[in-house]
C-alpha cells in the first residue's frame, strides 16, 4: 500500500506499519510500500504492538506514523554499539 492510500483507509489515526519496499537516499528512509499491521488512536497500544512483533520479527522495519500527515519523513541515524572495556 501506498501512503496516500493508507491515509484514504485509515483517516486521523494511528497506524503500524511495515516497510514491504524502502531505500536510502541522503539520510532519509523513503517508504514506497507499506502494509499496516495495527490501526488505534491509542500510541500506547500502537507501541505494545510494535514491541511485540520486534521482539518476534527483529529484521521487520516498523513505523509508527498519525495518517494527519501529509507526508511521511524518517530520518535515518547511525547507531553506534557502546562497549566498555574490562
Amino acid at each position: 500500500m501506498k501512503w496516500d492510500e493508507v491515509r484514504r483507509k485509515y483517516p486521523n489515526s494511528g497506524v503500524l506499519v511495515e516497510a514491504l519496499c524502502a531505500s536510502s537516499k541522503e539520510n532519509k528512509r523513503i517508504i514506497t510500500e507499506m502494509m499496516v499491521l495495527k490501526e488505534s488512536d491509542s500510541a500506547h497500544v500502537l507501541w505494545k504492538s510494535y514491541k511485540e512483533i520486534h521482539l518476534k520479527y527483529p529484521n521487520k522495519e516498523l513505523y509508527i506514523f498519525h495518517t494527519s500527515k501529509k507526508q511521511i519523513e524518517v530520518e535515518e541515524q547511525p547507531f553506534h554499539h557502546i562497549y566498555k572495556k574490562t
